[in-house]
């Protein structure tokens, strides 16, 4: 059955705000206006754990509604990611990166409420997130709690009335977790809260938490107090910036900027109102006591006059740290108020700020750190090969950003924005720039060039047979026709003013010429594109053929350093690329060879067996996909020559329990959870293998 989307030809979303009076439910508009969506959801199993909020918004795909976000409003400009949904088919194509960059670029601050654990994952894949430990992640993005559903390992429960946030989550337990009091000594307060239902149906229930747990959090943090916030600054500072900064927001001189006039040709502002919040706002500017980064949000908490509603009595029954300005609780390595936007990092009275290490990390923003963490940087490694020579000095390589950013502009049309969403370019955005244009990869002129991707995507129909009549030419036919006989007939396309930027024919070749880029972020990602592109270079074939050589030298290293990461990502990508040119029988042994290794994980520290999971859900699933191109013979005769490959010296899982395993999966799809359950009980339990505890995998392979 085909899906009837709902369109927007001017690819603007449609945003349903409340009224004030009351909250939107969002399962009563997907009902009404987003039955499709709504159908989804449920035939999916998804469950909508926040239904009511303050502003539902669309996401687009193509200019059909694909999904949608749902937020709750602390302020103006402080917005609560409640929930948010993309049909399936469309999920891979960065909708919700997309959302979170326009988001912030418009000034707005933005949190989530008790997120799952899939959400937080995909904000670590965004690089907003990052791990500090195998199951701990902090995050640049907030996490709100509801006060309904705090859990703590104490006694004592906050104010009803105070929003709590955290940028700490543990993926073990799937929780957000705030640190209350665990400087203090004798003391150790964890605020978490419970479980999800969508996390409860994924992944089952909740471990138990005792002492220990809570113990080796806040060991865990005071060890390594300094090495974590520097972590989370740098998080933040990846975070996309303010596009409203103080020129467009206020603006310099005696006349009121464009955006302050527009509200009070709109009746939203008195100008008498305007002018003082404009003198206010000068002089802290000018002071630095608001910076660019929090102005739009400090503009808006005069705007609605929340400074007078400021009660000095309730700061000293406040059990965190708060803003100096407006008393609110805060985040200590934001560096504006996400409430009144003043600025954290200004001179304020020490009385009002805690130096205990409590709800966020020690702070000394001046305090630089030469490292991150030996744990961080593995996290994050690239593969690349040793000793290799190419035969020439070569230059580090910007075609990836290059790639990223016209393949960006491509589709969105938007330079400013594609430097917002891609992260750590090589290159200075304004030299990055001015190369685009200087090379020529790139226009806002209307040519013949670019008048087809102007026509489609910013055009209708009834403006394309308007051209066409004021030119005497025929204008009955399909969108395309018409576009395509304006673009053959002799029409001057100078009249024509687009703030859009187009690829030129000379961009669309360099894509067309580095289509292999695309391949490589979708399958090689974890190996360094500089290390591949090298090789690319100097080694003969297709594409895919350098590829197999290049993982097969890789292989051999990691083999070489026992080094089970390593290994893992050599046979998935050897896997892929087997299929992908329908050499299914490789395909085959690499995926089987990945999961000989994955049940027998030697990590490189022995507290990782806590939280590893040996079946990944990827690979099962894969093996199941294969097993319709095979018989269940060949699929035992390629386990048992996988096997075999590794030469072990000894295993965790026995081979006969190994290939029982696999049996088990290949023939219930459901089974994969539980035997994993059952697989932590039996083999990597506490005091199952203290025996087979190694630092690399010599003892592993005669």
């Amino acid at each position: 059955m085909t899906t009837k989307f709902i369109i927007r030809n001017d690819d603007n979303p449609k945003i349903i705000h409340n009224d004030l009076s009351d909250y939107l439910d969002v399962e009563s508009i997907l009902k009404k206006d987003y039955e499709y969506i709504y159908v989804s959801i449920l035939n999916e199993g998804f469950i909508l754990e926040n239904r009511f909020g303050d502003v539902f918004k669309e996401i687009l795909f193509e200019n059909k509604v694909v999904g949608f976000a749902f937020y709750g409003l602390n302020s103006a400009t402080n917005f609560v990611l409640n929930e948010i949904y993309v049909l399936p088919e469309f999920r891979g194509n960065s909708l919700f990166l997309l959302e979170i960059n326009i988001l912030l670029a418009a000034g707005n601050s933005l949190s989530i409420l008790q997120p799952t654990k899939n959400i937080v994952e995909i904000l670590i894949h965004y690089g907003f997130a990052s791990k500090l430990s195998e199951n701990i992640v902090a995050s640049a993005i907030s996490f709100d709690f509801k006060n309904e559903d705090i859990l703590s390992n104490s006694n004592g429960a906050p104010d009803d009335e105070q929003i709590l946030s955290s940028n700490i989550y543990d993926l073990d337990i799937r929780s957000s977790l705030l640190l209350m009091d665990i400087s203090t000594s004798g003391r150790n307060i964890i605020y978490y809260h419970q479980e999800l239902e969508n996390d409860f149906k994924e992944y089952g229930k909740r471990k138990s938490l005792d002492n220990n747990y809570f113990n080796e959090i806040k060991e865990l943090f005071l060890q390594n107090s300094e090495e974590f916030t520097q972590i989370m600054f740098d998080l933040k500072d990846k975070l996309p910036k303010s596009q409203l900064g103080f020129d467009i927001v206020v603006g310099h001189g005696e006349e009121f900027s464009d955006y302050m006039q527009d509200m009070i040709d709109d009746g939203i502002i008195s100008k008498n109102k305007a002018q003082e919040i404009k003198d206010v706002l000068t002089e802290e500017y000018e002071r630095g006591e608001v910076t660019d980064d929090g102005i739009i949000t400090r503009f808006n908490f005069f705007l609605n006059d929340l400074d007078s509603q400021i009660d000095l009595l309730d700061i000293f029954q406040l059990n965190t740290n708060i803003c100096p300005d407006c008393y609110n609780p805060i985040n200590l390595s934001d560096e504006s108020c996400q409430i009144c936007g003043y600025n954290l990092f200004y001179e304020h009275d020490s009385d009002f700020i805690d130096d205990d290490f409590e709800d966020e990390f020690f702070i000394d923003k001046g305090n630089t750190f030469s490292s991150l963490s030996e744990l961080f940087e593995r996290l994050d490694r690239k593969y690349k090969l040793e000793n290799i020579n190419y035969g020439k000095d070569y230059p580090t390589s910007y075609d990836l950003d290059q790639f990223k950013i016209l393949k960006f502009i491509d589709e969105y049309h938007n330079l400013d924005l594609a430097f917002l969403i891609i992260n750590n370019l090589k290159l200075p955005q304004d030299i990055f720039s001015e190369l685009l244009f200087g090379e020529g990869y790139v226009t806002y002129e209307i040519t013949k060039e670019t008048w087809a991707d102007f026509a489609n995507n910013y055009l209708i129909v009834d403006e394309l047979k308007d051209i066409l009549r004021d030119n005497g030419l025929k204008i009955s036919g399909r969108k395309q026709e018409l576009i395509d006989r304006i673009g053959e007939s002799d029409i001057s396309f100078d009249e024509f003013v687009s703030d859009k930027l187009f690829l030129t024919q000379k961009g669309k070749d360099y894509l067309n010429d580095y289509s292999w880029i695309e391949l490589y972020m979708n399958f090689l990602s974890k190996f360094d594109f500089d290390d591949f592109n090298k090789f690319h270079e100097v080694n003969e074939g297709d594409f895919n053929e350098v590829v197999s050589k290049y993982l097969d030298e890789h292989i051999e290293l990691a083999r070489k350093k026992r080094d089970f990461d390593y290994l893992i990502n050599c046979f998935s990508s050897k896997a892929i690329f087997a299929e992908l040119d329908e050499h299914l029988d490789d395909a085959l042994n690499w995926e089987m060879r990945r999961f000989c290794l994955a049940i027998n994980p030697v990590y490189l520290d022995k507290s990782y067996y806590n939280f590893y999971m040996p079946l990944n859900q990827e690979n099962i699933d894969n093996l199941r996909l294969l097993k319709d191109e095979f018989s269940i013979e060949r699929l035992i005769d390629s386990f048992e020559k996988s096997w075999n490959y590794f030469k072990f010296n000894r295993c965790i899982v026995s081979k006969d329990d190994a290939k029982i395993i696999l049996e088990r999966l290949l023939n219930n799809h459901k089974d994969l959870k539980f035997i994993n359950k059952e697989m932590k009980d039996k083999y990597f339990g506490k005091n199952r293998i203290d025996d087979t505890h190694q630092t690399d995998l010599n003892d592993y392979f005669k």
